[in-house]
């Protein structure tokens, strides 16, 4: 892994050190710091306090029924401040946030540390030994038994404190839900194969300081969304499968990739993709080696009115994603002769994304860094808004040097919003429906759309820093997603050998849109360009209110699978490759019917130019699998009329080779 280039600094990067986490948490702010009258109230003050707050009365908004799309064109006419301007505040308001309160929680250690487990298991010990030296002394030890007595009595004292905090901590995380209206995190760190795990909630006392819960509460998020529907498992494909769409790295392939990385001259192809290890196609029988294996999966909740109206489905929780990556990843351990030690951090919450990642970097990671530091593979799942986040954290993380000495390490990105929502989206949603926090929070979303904002310039700097680590991308999306489009999940306007694409795919999804699909993603993985055929085509994809895959995507055990699969069974790049970045700005893009046909033209002429793949036979039966296409919805009905140049033409009018 070579050293990370140093980039000139954008206002999101000013408040982060490229040290350490632990020496941003110890720093202090100095005290001629600008707007120091915006200083929030103490995160300390415990929740269950916070009042709730009604969204009608809060609204600032005129009373003229506007939506979401009218409101953020009205802030941007309103502000004289360039988006510059704005990050660089925001940037000043978020470090407060992500260290506000450090004198409090200093002061709260002070006397919390005197009732840690150490404490307790230091007083256990030498309450033991004073009883065994009493033991032994005979009738004249009872100056030494007294002490134990006095031993016991602290300890059990120091488990009823412990005891108050638990139950404190769980009261605390239990009520957290939409009448709270500021960015809220937690995190539930776990080893596999023991009882329970650590709670660590920030804005509490448990920020630095987790307390041991055998389970973990619902919150009043998760509640709300059971409501709607109960998430159900699914058993789908995911599309392409790794040993199909790479093929083995053999060692007359590796010459070829050393010859083109030395040689001044471009005399062979150079290198463009990934490579599957063949030492993964057998299992390692016989042997057996151990891996500590570090899975972070991190969740965000949405606006509950807008998951309403626009998903219609649960979007789950950090806790059901690390479930199914924990089952996963011991199912390739056991496949591959690899016994893997597993510690699991499951980190949920709400609000802004740039919020997030302070309250999740600065403060609920800080308690577990050592298990960051001598962890072999780490992998990061996520989901919707926080795949953002989750990139935003690995990438400060690489830049502290955390995962210098990590063997490998991935995300696996679950309909991720790299180019926002889909287009139009915003029209629906009425401003005066929300709250100003929540008005914030989906306009955030809305935001990516625009390659121009500091939210799609930040996400594009952060995956590069991933991608010059050697960190290994999977990006998974569903074709028939109410929320996300299929270019947005795939993070379309990015190419690079280490990210991988591919998509979930419902049993009773047409042949035709199955093998098209899977097409462009062995097309786009292998560096290949679809001519927009993603963008275009994505339109007459869209699932249903309720009827989408956006949340049932997450409890589909092929998506880690695959993702396990991208990050410990494929090659390293030879060469050092850039991350080659074509905007696309979905606000001004102009989707065309009429481009379609020729957008799919040109992409049929891509598909002729991959190598160990028989071309001809795939594009034949696309072809057939068209004619045999009977369309029931009224999308699919207009894209098979769209197209029928290929139930007409022949292949060799439309692609030559």
């Amino acid at each position: 892994m070579g050293k990370p280039e140093s980039p000139q600094k954008s206002s999101v990067e000013r408040s982060q050190s490229t040290n350490s986490i632990s020496s941003l948490l110890k720093n202090r702010f100095k005290k001629n710091q600008q707007d120091d009258n915006k200083q929030l109230k103490s995160p300390q003050t415990d929740i269950a306090e916070t009042p709730e707050q009604d969204g009608n009365n809060s609204q600032t908004t005129e009373e003229q029924d506007l939506t979401l799309e009218q409101y953020r064109s009205q802030i941007k006419e309103q502000s004289g401040t360039s988006q510059e301007d704005l990050s660089h505040a925001q940037d000043g308001f978020l470090n407060r946030w992500g260290l506000w309160g450090q004198e409090q929680q200093s002061s709260w250690s002070s006397w919390i540390g005197t009732f840690g487990r150490q404490t307790a298991t230091q007083s256990h010990t030498n309450a033991a030994s004073n009883v065994a030296e009493s033991e032994v002394r005979g009738w004249w030890g009872w100056p030494w038994s007294a002490a134990a007595n006095e031993n016991s009595k602290d300890q059990a004292s120091l488990r009823t404190r412990e005891d108050e905090r638990v139950k404190a901590a769980v009261d605390q995380l239990s009520v957290l839900g939409p009448q709270i209206q500021r960015t809220t995190s937690w995190a539930f760190e776990t080893h596999y194969g023991n009882k329970g795990g650590e709670l660590s909630i920030f804005g509490t006392a448990t920020s630095n300081s987790p307390v041991h819960c055998e389970s973990l509460p619902k919150t009043q998020y998760e509640n709300q969304e059971a409501s709607i529907d109960k998430l159900e498992e699914t058993f789908s494909d995911v599309v392409p499968d790794i040993s199909y769409n790479y093929r083995d790295l053999t060692r007359r392939t590796k010459l070829r990739l050393l010859l083109s990385k030395i040689c001044p001259v471009p005399l062979v192809p150079p290198e463009m993709h990934l490579y599957h290890d063949p030492t993964f196609n057998e299992p390692l029988l016989g042997k057996t080696e151990t891996k500590k294996a570090l899975i972070i999966s991190i969740h965000g909740f949405l606006p509950f009115k807008m998951i309403k109206s626009l998903i219609g489905q649960p979007t789950g929780s950090a806790t059901i994603m690390t479930e199914k990556i924990t089952d996963c990843l011991r199912e390739w351990g056991r496949n591959h002769g690899v016994n893997m030690d597993i510690e699991t951090i499951s980190m949920d919450g709400s609000g802004r994304i740039l919020e997030r990642v302070n309250s999740c970097l600065f403060l609920l990671l800080d308690n577990w860094l050592d298990s960051i530091l001598n962890c072999d593979y780490l992998f990061v799942a996520s989901h919707s808004q926080t795949v953002p986040v989750a990139i935003h954290v690995i990438s400060r993380l690489i830049t502290a040097g955390y995962i210098d000495n990590i063997e490998k390490a991935g995300l696996i990105n679950i309909s991720g919003v790299c180019l926002g929502p889909y287009k139009g989206l915003d029209s629906k949603l009425s401003v005066r429906a929300y709250t100003p926090f929540e008005n914030d929070v989906l306009m955030e979303l809305f935001d990516f759309q625009d390659d121009e904002t500091v939210q799609s310039k930040e996400l594009a700097r952060h995956i590069e820093i991933l991608l010059r680590k050697n960190v290994k991308l999977t990006f998974v999306g569903s074709m028939d997603d109410q929320f996300v489009p299929l270019y947005s999940s795939m993070c379309a306007h990015l190419n690079h050998p280490n990210i991988y694409r591919c998509v979930y795919l419902k049993n009773n999804t047409p042949e035709f849109l199955r093998q098209l699909v899977t097409l462009v993603m062995i097309v786009r993985n292998l560096n290949y360009d679809d001519h927009e055929l993603l963008v275009e085509i994505n339109s007459y994809l869209q699932g249903t209110l309720g009827a989408g895959s956006h949340g049932n995507i997450i409890t589909n055990k092929n998506v880690y699978r695959v993702g396990i699969a991208n990050i410990l069974e494929t090659s390293n790049p030879v060469a050092h490759h850039r991350l080659n970045v074509k905007p696309i700005n979905v606000k001004k893009f102009c989707f065309n019917q009429y481009h379609l046909p020729w957008c799919l033209r040109g992409f049929l002429q891509e598909v002729l130019k991959l190598r160990s793949f028989p071309t001809r036979e795939l594009l034949q039966n696309l072809f057939d699998a068209y004619r045999q296409w009977d369309p029931q919805s009224k999308q699919h009905k207009d894209l098979k009329y769209i197209i029928e140049v290929l139930g007409k033409s022949p292949i060799g009018e439309l692609c030559m080779d």
